[in-house]
Parts: structure tokens; sequence; C-alpha cells
């Protein structure tokens, strides 16, 4: 092979390594632009997840205040007759479910959480996210037990008891309000990462 063979493959083999160059650092930066990409979307997904619990929270804050201003329940059919224990119940009963119909769009965006949280997380915040549903669940439930104890004399110190376990509580007794917390807490310690 002579020096005229070689100088006449140099530019083939210098066109070879700098498409492969060029092949090699596309595929790098491909892989960059990926990572970034998905890097980009799980901070998306935290912080709609973060934003839809912390509203929840505020919604089952708000729901279990267990204050309310007499006009609030102004719009409450009144039955002849009622008495002062009834009309308290039914106050308190009325101005729960009110309040728990006002957090239904606030539910709704938390399904689509538990979605994202399916989708990009780890199942803590999915557990995290169910527990609460779970605490909206006990409410429901606890609410419909009350409303079909109020105006039955015999069922009136039940329908109390759902009424007091519904209404939140500022001490360590409050089993909800502890749910609802380490519900919370495990949701930010799979999302509070993906946030910074």
């Amino acid at each position: 092979m002579g020096y005229d063979e070689v100088f006449k493959a140099v530019p083939s083999v210098v066109q070879a390594i700098s498409v492969a160059v060029t092949a090699f650092f596309a595929v790098k930066s491909l892989r960059a632009w990926r990572v970034q990409l998905v890097g980009k979307r799980h901070f998306e997904a935290a912080e709609q997840v973060i934003g839809a619990v912390y509203d929840v929270r505020e919604a089952l804050s708000y729901m279990r205040r267990s204050y309310y201003l007499t006009e609030d329940t102004r719009d409450r059919p009144r039955p002849d007759a009622e008495s002062e224990l009834d009309a308290r119940q039914r106050d308190a009963c009325f101005i729960i479910e009110h309040r728990f119909n006002e957090a239904s769009e606030k539910f709704s965006a938390l399904r689509t959480a538990r979605l994202l949280c399916t989708i990009h997380f780890t199942t803590a915040a999915v557990t995290g996210i169910d527990e609460i549903f779970n605490v909206r669940n006990k409410i429901y439930v606890m609410l419909g037990l009350a409303n079909s104890y109020v105006g039955k004399p015999l069922h009136s110190a039940e329908a109390d008891r759902m009424l007091s376990a519904i209404w939140a509580r500022d001490d360590e007794t409050d089993e909800m309000s502890k749910q609802i917390a380490s519900a919370v807490a495990k949701i930010e310690e799979v999302c509070a990462p993906y946030l910074k």
C-alpha cells in the first residue's frame, strides 16, 4: 500500500470518525434530554399531588370545625315542633354535609393525584392518599348514622356521639387528625425529593 492509497483513505476514515463522534454526542444529548424530561414530569406530578393533598387537608379541617354561625343553617328545612336538641343535631348534620359537598371538587382532584402517584411514585404515596379517603368515608358514614338517629329520642345520645366523633378536637384523642397528619407526612416524604 503506497502513500497515495493512504491519503485517499484518510478522508473516509476521518468522515467515519466524525459520524461516530456526532452519533455518540447525539445519543448522550438524547439521554440527558430524556432524564431532564422525566425529572420535569416528576416535579410537575409531585407538585400537583402535594397541592391536592394540602387542599383536601384544609377541606377536612374546615369540614370538622365544630363552630358555625346561625345564618349558616338558615337554609335548612325546619320541621314543625322541632325540639332544641333535634334542631342542634340537625344543624350540625346540615353544616357537615354542606361542607362535605363543598369539598367534592377537591376530592376529585385528589383522585387524579392518586393516579399520578400510581404512575410516578411508590405505593407509600398511594397508601397515604387512600388513608385520606378513608377518613372522608368515615366522616360520611358517621354523618349518615347521625342523620338517621336525629329525631329519635332513644338514639339522640348516639347522634351526639357520632357528631362529636366528626368534630375535630385540639388534643391527642383526635384519631382522625392523627390519621390525616400521618397520611400527609407519607405523601410529603415521597414527593418532597422531586420538588427540590
